[in-house]
């Protein structure tokens, strides 16, 4: 299970964004405190740091910063999240060393494409091949069949143990 560090100063922004990623079987540690995020960047040794840009103590950027710095902590990449919609404060967090900017305008399904794309984890859509095969299931005495236009492997695998489905490649 992959570990990331969430640094978000709005207490409903930090528990939304850490039960979005929860949900998604990743181990958050959360904090209100950009000074707290760097000593657990250090101890907790997170895959990944994803820092709200606007916090009182520093700037997300300014974490990023002594993180790059940091020799336990320099090989973490780093997430800048922000709710500005301009170029120079992108521009920003990217001298800073982070990985990624997203705007909280473009929704937290941004956001888990960008951790999964940093942390290599593929997303369950890109688990789904396209494929052809009827498939029926009988519940409480009525009958449905249909036709299946994508499946996941892992499920397409499971069920092809039991029936003469064609198999993915």
């Amino acid at each position: 299970m992959y570990k990331i560090l969430l640094a978000d100063d709005v207490r409903l922004s930090l528990v939304t964004e850490k039960d979005y990623l929860e949900g998604r079987n990743l181990k958050v540690f959360a904090t209100t405190s950009a000074l707290e995020a760097l000593d657990l960047a250090g101890i907790v040794q997170p895959d990944l740091v994803v820092l709200d840009y606007e916090m009182p103590e520093m700037t997300g950027a300014e974490v990023c910063e002594r993180i790059r710095k940091d020799p336990r902590t320099a090989h973490i990449p780093v997430i800048i999240v922000t709710g500005h919609d301009g170029t120079e404060i992108a521009a920003i967090c990217r001298q800073a060393g982070s990985a990624s900017f997203v705007r909280k305008s473009e929704g937290r399904e941004r956001l888990l494409e960008e951790v999964a794309r940093i942390l290599g984890v593929p997303r369950r859509k890109d688990l789904r091949a396209p494929c052809e095969f009827t498939a029926g299931i009988a519940r409480r005495g009525k009958a449905f069949s249909g036709f299946v236009g994508a499946a996941s492997r892992a499920r397409f695998v499971c069920a092809r143990a039991r029936s003469r489905s064609p198999r993915l490649r």
